[in-house]
């Protein structure tokens, strides 16, 4: 006997199968996606982004938001909500992290989909629908879009790539993964079929990784799925808000090397392409802690993620993946970190964008490629 919403749809699917082919009215043959919402201490911002979540024209929703011990009035606004709505479910945690909180809402979900979005960004109003028909057209288990940076000052950049195709095999997925340029390694501008994260084997995101947790769990993600669907058009946003985690440094700051050393060893035995990229993406990302921990004066690391450099230094600046200016820019990090600290300076007064020095996007403790 089925026990839980989900189960009760897809029996309701099977035995009314052929009614829904054939155009049958309600809600009963339409999946159910559930959203996850790690909270803690986002009261100016929540409500916004619940109410994107609410206002999707994705006709069935379940919203999950995870209170992770906030200590703000972020637990009020999120039972107020769970008050008034009935598709709306809060569990209340104590403060474990963003990775823990994510599980929570993993564990919970009853969709037939889950997507993820962070408690001060928020969505356009069709994002989940375009998202669903995407995946489903191209008979895909994850489905892809592109999104917007906000930044403090007001101004914007929109990451959308013409040139990836809407269907990608598993191979392409995963390198366009390792690029920049293109969706990136965040949890949340995806669609992922409840069948691939909650499996026999289910994936879940690493608790002892504070920093670039997402990237490992998306490209698990990606391995078990059979390629992906990409929406070219953005349809997320992502908010960049001064004192966030992403401008200090510290212990777990470090826990990006083993999130990146453990995708390098996942993704490595696919291809030699794959390989490279990876290798020269994890130094890249060696490069920019030595950077964070130059800007916040913790010089104390500094040594120990140098010798890290040099494990693949030699591959990363013979690649023909960066530029030559991208090349100069990490030399200079490497040999005069407090230097390119003070290059960095003047090029954030003149333009007022955020970026770390080797061209990164900070936010919180979770970094995407």
């Amino acid at each position: 006997m089925p026990g839980t919403l989900s189960d009760i749809r897809h029996v309701a699917g099977y035995v009314f199968g052929e009614a829904c082919e054939t155009g049958m009215e309600g809600n009963d043959c339409v999946p159910l996606i559930s959203v996850i919402v790690p909270v803690f201490n986002a009261e100016e911002y929540l409500p916004r982004c619940i109410e994107s979540i609410l206002a999707q024209t994705h006709p069935d929703t379940e919203i999950i938001i995870i209170n992770d011990g906030s200590t703000d009035k972020s637990g009020e606004i999120c039972n107020g909500y769970k008050a008034q709505f009935k598709n709306i479910r809060v569990i209340n945690q104590e403060n474990s992290g963003e990775g823990a909180a994510r599980n929570a809402g993993l564990d919970a979900a009853e969709g037939d989909w889950i997507s993820f979005v962070d408690s001060d960004d928020w969505i356009e109003k069709d994002m989940l629908e375009k998202l669903l028909r995407a995946a489903e057209d191209n008979k895909k288990m994850i489905a892809v879009c592109g999104h917007t940076s906000l930044w403090a000052d007001g101004k914007a950049s929109t990451s959308v790539s013409q040139e990836i195709p809407v269907a990608i095999s598993k191979t392409e997925a995963l390198t366009y993964l390792l690029g920049e340029r293109y969706y990136q390694g965040f949890a949340w501008n995806k669609l992922y079929s409840r069948t691939l994260i909650n499996g026999d084997k289910p994936i879940r995101f690493d608790e002892k990784i504070h920093n670039c947790l997402d990237l490992l769990f998306v490209s698990q993600a990606m391995l078990r799925a059979e390629g992906l669907a990409y929406v070219k058009e953005s349809l997320y946003y992502y908010c960049h808000r001064l004192g966030s985690a992403s401008y200090s440094f510290n212990e777990k700051r470090l826990t990006e090397l083993t999130a990146r050393q453990k995708t390098h060893e996942l993704l490595s035995p696919l291809s030699d392409k794959l390989k490279h990229l990876s290798e020269v993406y994890y130094t890249r990302a060696v490069l920019s802690l030595i950077f964070q921990a130059s800007r916040s004066g913790n010089f104390k690391y500094i040594p120990m993620l140098r010798k890290e450099a040099r494990r693949h230094g030699a591959r990363y600046f013979l690649s023909g993946e960066l530029g030559i200016k991208e090349k100069i820019r990490s030399l200079l990090i490497y040999t005069a970190p407090r230097l390119a600290f003070r290059i960095w300076r003047i090029k954030k007064r003149r333009h007022g964008i955020d970026y770390d020095f080797t061209g990164n996007e900070n936010k919180h403790n979770n970094t995407g490629l």
